[in-house]
């Protein structure tokens, strides 16, 4: 049947990885690049649509007559949060006659991905795949992710959270037991979790907290407002918002990047050349900035990563003294700042263990490689990660059982006698997966057909205040009078995806009904799927 690929759908980069021959190998998927920009640059050639994915968008982008095409980057933090009073509200973007939402994106992406893997490993594709998501995700974020992979014609068997996957990763190389913070600080969110490695090697994923909208790119916000700044002070009749356009800004952003990575390699003085086109005339200017101000600059951003970090120590009871390490995971864990930060709050000095760009799809694939081999639960093969080679693995090393939890409440709305609505909690946060909760209700009217269970996540008895997870319809109800007995299971994955089994408990008959989440319709998939497939995609 083909591997099992494991995929990390990052926010600024996406890597896949496969496990043959007792290894994971890092496939290229980018111009012999490990990794694939997350970025997608749409353009319509007279000919049809096209979606330039990877180091191409930006190149494309730049070489795009002005006001022509559309580049999008970041799209992973909209994914399934389209929210507004009354509870949608039109895909963020917009080209031509099609709004596309991050599910299109995300697929636009992992069609590139798959083409790029198939160009390598021909004879093997990826036709399924394990796929990664933050841990502190939301459900319909989770079920958007798992659309997008069905849109690009990629079945998902499973999903893992990105810090599980490098627990997972880490798992393999260590074969000491304690307890560990996972601190995985990506392009676009920051997953806080801690795990317990027990003397059987068992990884246990006791907590989880972070921050959906909390990464690289902030960081690359708060340099380029420094150049903003001394480009507006040289140029005092020039105000950026107004003066530069898209791709201007798209262009800007990159190269505050760039200098970001540079000021993380080297605490000296960078200095890069940023233009502006204003009024006809090309202004130009060398920006200059130390590791020092950028540090002071993002002071509130460390804030907030230390509070995540506190608070998920504080709510699970945990103490430094008995944290074994802290391991690093995703790119931006390479700032200097972010490093010191953690070496401080830990009282010793943080190094990394792994290779923060590919551990987590490396992960992924050997959660694909349990699922190949029928060990849901892991043991039994010597497995090794591998950064970007082939390494045999020891004789006596074997995949550890994993254990995750839930990062949030889940709860289904009930009406009570009277008419008011409270959210019911179903399965507490910090509930071990994969795990099935049943609940039993009754029917609420004489003669009812159809039951509509409404889910919720969030800590409070109001629907008001919660956040919606989406609906499930039940039909084919047998009439009988109110208040026949309703068996409603709750089945979590192992990455926290979520479905639905109903049973009538009068006649014993049970529907696995798919949840249909908010702002992740199933209902749009086939319209999405025949525009996105006219697209040609490199």
């Amino acid at each position: 049947m083909g591997s099992i690929y494991g995929i990390d759908l990052g926010t600024t980069y996406c890597a896949a990885s496969v496990f043959q021959s007792q290894t994971t190998i890092n496939v290229a998927v980018d111009e012999n690049r490990a990794t694939l920009a997350s970025e997608v640059f749409l353009e319509d050639d007279g000919d049809g649509l096209r979606a330039y994915v990877g180091s191409r968008a930006f190149d494309a982008m730049k070489d795009a007559v002005d006001g022509e095409g559309k580049f999008i980057v970041g799209s992973k933090r909209e994914m399934g949060t389209l929210l507004d009073a009354r509870g949608y509200r039109e895909p963020p973007w917009r080209f031509g006659s099609w709004a596309y939402d991050p599910r299109d994106v995300a697929s636009l992406i992992l069609r590139k991905l798959a083409l790029e893997v198939g160009r390598q490993r021909p004879s093997d594709p990826v036709k399924r795949a394990v796929i990664t998501h933050p841990a502190f995700f939301p459900i319909p974020a989770k079920e958007a992710t798992k659309q997008a992979a069905e849109l690009a014609d990629i079945e998902v068997v499973d999903t893992i959270t990105e810090p599980g996957a490098a627990a997972l990763a880490y798992g393999v190389q260590s074969k000491g037991a304690g307890k560990y913070v996972v601190f995985d600080l990506g392009g676009g969110t920051l997953d806080v979790t801690l795990l317990d490695i027990d003397g059987n090697g068992t990884i246990h994923l006791v907590h989880h907290d972070g921050e959906r909208a909390l990464g690289g790119i902030d960081w690359d916000r708060e340099l380029l407002g420094i150049v903003v700044e001394q480009f507006c002070q040289s140029y005092t009749d020039v105000d950026f918002d107004r003066d530069a356009d898209e791709r201007t800004q798209s262009i800007w952003l990159r190269r505050a990047r760039d200098l970001k990575i540079d000021l993380s390699n080297s605490d000296s003085v960078r200095a890069a050349r940023f233009d502006l086109r204003c009024n006809g005339e090309v202004l130009r200017q060398k920006a200059t900035v130390t590791r020092g101000q950028f540090e002071a600059r993002c002071a509130g951003l460390l804030r907030r990563c230390e509070a995540v970090v506190e608070r998920a120590m504080q709510q699970a009871g945990w103490r430094w003294p008995n944290v074994s390490d802290v391991l690093l995971v995703g790119g931006s864990t390479r700032m200097p700042m972010v490093r010191d930060l953690l070496s401080r709050m830990a009282s010793r000095e943080i190094r990394p263990h792994l290779a923060p760009d590919h551990c987590v799809a490396a992960g992924a694939a050997f959660r694909g490689a349990m699922i190949s081999r029928g060990s849901g639960d892991g043991g039994g093969s010597p497995l090794e990660v591998t950064d970007g080679a082939t390494t045999a693995a020891p004789a006596d090393l074997v995949l550890p059982a994993m254990r995750d939890t839930t990062a949030r409440d889940l709860r289904v709305l009930v009406r009570q006698i009277g008419g008011a609505e409270t959210c019911d909690l179903v399965i507490p946060r910090g509930t071990a997966t994969p795990h099935r909760q049943s609940v039993h209700y009754e029917t609420a009217h004489d003669n009812q057909e159809t039951i509509t269970v409404r889910l919720f996540e969030g800590e409070d008895e109001s629907p008001d205040i919660n956040t919606p997870v989406g609906t499930v319809l039940v039909t084919g109800i047998p009439k009988r009078p109110s208040g026949q007995p309703v068996q409603i299971s709750f089945d979590v994955s192992h990455g926290g995806c979520l479905e639905v089994v109903v049973t009538d408990e009068g006649s014993g008959t049970s529907v696995r009904s798919r949840l249909d989440v908010a702002n992740a319709s199933v209902t749009d998939l086939d319209a999405r799927r025949a525009h996105l497939s006219a697209i040609h995609v490199e």
